[in-house]
């Protein structure tokens, strides 16, 4: 609150006038705007005159005084922003810096203690190669048998008709046999495999010489030979090499001059 008003009275001559900034000023009114005439112990203040002393006492800011004040206080805020835009700036530069300088442990030549290369994925000897030397024939760490070589003839282990042929081949760094899986069927008597169980014939009731047909005779049955009298000879039944067949081994006797013996 003000306790004491500066007196004020219009400077003579004058009209009304508006000052728009401190540089440019638009000067609008009725008749001639001429600069106050004001008297010694007064201050010109727009178009009026104010005494000096009144003025300070009670205290009033001029328009240019407050014009200083705004330009100072701009100038102010201006320096700090540009302050603050410095520093930020010198941080930034900063931050940069110690990225570029900090080591990468990991690709530094310090980080790798050369040893014996071993195959394990890594580059054991330093020398910017994984595993060189020491994989198998099919880029791998397993051990692969010489009978297992790539290229080699293998077959899938079946037996008869489920026997299938294949080739070693390279398949996740070691050797496969490339020859289809075993396809069984049902057992019959064909000495064969049928079921790819390992087992010939198995499950299967076969004659007595072992073989699949149906024998006339059973092994080992007695036999003659088919002569009466004193050249009948007695034998068994032997089988055949196929086991499919038997025969009689009595031999045949050859007869001689009929006498009068009862024989």
């Amino acid at each position: 609150m003000r306790q004491h008003e500066a007196p004020q009275r219009a400077a003579p001559n004058t009209a009304t006038c508006w000052y728009l900034g401190p540089v440019i000023g638009l000067l609008v009114g009725l008749g001639a705007c001429s600069e106050p005439e004001c008297q010694k112990d007064e201050r010109k203040v727009g178009n009026r005159c104010v005494e000096i002393g009144r003025a300070r006492e009670g205290g009033a800011e001029t328009g240019e005084e407050e014009g200083e004040t705004r330009d100072r206080d701009g100038s102010t805020r201006a320096s700090d922003a540009r302050a603050s835009a410095a520093d930020a700036s010198e941080r930034d530069e900063r931050s940069d810096a110690e990225v570029v300088a900090a080591p990468d442990a990991a690709s530094s030549p310090a980080a790798c203690v050369p040893v014996a290369e071993t195959c394990d994925g890594a580059d054991n000897d330093c020398d910017g190669a994984v595993d060189e030397g020491v994989t198998n024939a099919c880029g791998g760490c397993d051990v692969i048998e010489p009978s297992h070589a790539p290229s080699l003839p293998c077959d899938n282990g079946g037996q008869g008709p489920c026997a299938k042929p294949g080739t070693w081949l390279c398949l996740a760094g070691t050797t496969t046999c490339s020859a289809p899986d075993p396809t069984p069927s049902s057992e019959v008597c064909d000495n064969k495999d049928n079921d790819c169980d390992g087992v010939v014939d198995d499950g299967i009731t076969k004659n007595s010489c072992g073989g699949c047909s149906t024998l006339s005779h059973a092994k080992n049955d007695t036999c003659d030979n088919g002569l009466e009298g004193e050249c009948r000879v007695t034998g068994a039944y032997t089988c055949s090499s196929d086991a499919e067949a038997v025969a009689c081994n009595a031999p045949p006797k050859a007869g001689s001059a009929e006498v009068c013996d009862g024989k």
